[in-house]
């Protein structure tokens, strides 16, 4: 799983942070962030004391602050049984975007963004259809390295701001579309609920310290806040997930990008409780697909940041939810589409 890549990384250090720690995290819905009268609603949770969630605070606050231009975004949060067309057009029209986009050389870079209509075809198999999101992702990934890359060599200055901003919002929405479309295409994808704090420009990143690699766990309890994935590309456990062979044959050991680094965005499981059995799935598949023999990528190596860092858990007992059972948590915040604020208590 992507999210957009943070372009500048803060030169903080945990041991530095110095403003009183947060003890709570809110995330603030609204059923149409452009009706300022809109009901709203709030999940909140309860951080745990550790060195990334210092840091996920310190750049919560800079954003907070207007450090930084910011759009928010939340994906996934759709009850059993939505009908996935109208996401479908959605990524269409930000993939018809993309191409179109002054910024990129369509013919040299995103061509590989494809057309939607395997996606609403009855007569396509589930697996054709996940490969081809997989395609759709890839396409995704390729055209942000082109974004990046015109930024470090200068040359998408030529472009207006709002030119860039606008590909940025997109591309995102891709990214995003391509997750929920998974998780609601199919019944057995891991289901997820994901509230993603989506940069528009210039995301302030803190890179991992050795030891925080620990802190990582495939285990999941429906309402833990962890840190959000942040990097380009995806992750071995998500290339696993995925079942992106493909990806492994294309690019070999350089394939997985695992997280290192702690960004603003965070990641809600809204999803079945996992325990370490998903580890032991994840090193059958490793072993199965011979990942190790095949491209020297050891599935145990620590650096590859297999899950999540936890940071928090979801206050049942908050007014907004308090009373309700997980799937009926859902329903309710599938009603509110909108992630219009974040505050630190």
């Amino acid at each position: 799983m992507s999210t957009p890549l943070p372009t500048t990384t803060c030169a903080a250090s945990s041991a530095l942070f110095t403003s009183a720690p947060a003890t709570e995290f809110v995330i603030v819905y609204s059923k149409d962030k452009h009706n300022p009268d809109a009901e709203t609603m709030s999940l909140h949770f309860d951080l745990i004391p550790h060195t990334v969630v210092d840091k996920f605070v310190h750049l919560i606050r800079q954003v907070k602050a207007g450090e930084y231009r910011i759009g928010y975004d939340s994906f996934s949060l759709f009850p059993d049984g939505t009908d996935p067309t109208p996401l479908i057009q959605q990524l269409q029209e930000s993939i018809d975007f993309s191409n179109q986009s002054q910024c990129l050389d369509v013919t040299k870079h995103v061509h590989v963004i494809t057309s939607t209509t395997t996606l609403l075809d009855s007569t396509v198999s589930l697996v054709d259809k996940m490969n081809h999101l997989n395609v759709i992702h890839s396409g995704f990934e390729l055209t942000y390295n082109v974004i990046f890359q015109r930024r470090t060599d200068k040359s998408i200055e030529t472009f207006d701001n709002r030119l860039v901003d606008d590909l940025n919002m997109h591309l995102n929405r891709v990214n995003n579309m391509v997750h929920a479309l998974q998780a609601l295409l199919n019944p057995g994808y891991q289901s997820q609920s994901a509230s993603v704090l989506s940069n528009v420009c210039m995301t302030p990143v803190l890179p991992l310290d050795d030891e925080e690699y620990d802190m990582f766990t495939v285990e999941r309890t429906f309402g833990d806040l962890f840190s959000s994935y942040g990097v380009l590309g995806k992750s071995l456990l998500h290339i696993a997930t995925d079942n992106d062979i493909e990806l492994l044959n294309q690019t070999g050991s350089d394939a997985p990008t695992p997280q290192n680094i702690v960004t603003s965005g965070w990641y809600v499981w809204g999803g079945r409780n996992l325990g370490l059995e998903e580890y032991d799935n994840f090193i059958n598949w490793c072993e199965q697909n011979q990942i190790k023999q095949r491209w020297g990528i050891d599935p145990r190596d620590r650096k590859h940041a297999t899950g999540y860092i936890k940071m928090g858990e979801l206050q049942r007992q908050h007014y907004d939810i308090q009373g309700l059972n997980e799937e009926e948590i859902l329903q309710k915040i599938s009603q509110f589409t909108d992630c219009i604020d974040v505050q630190l208590i």
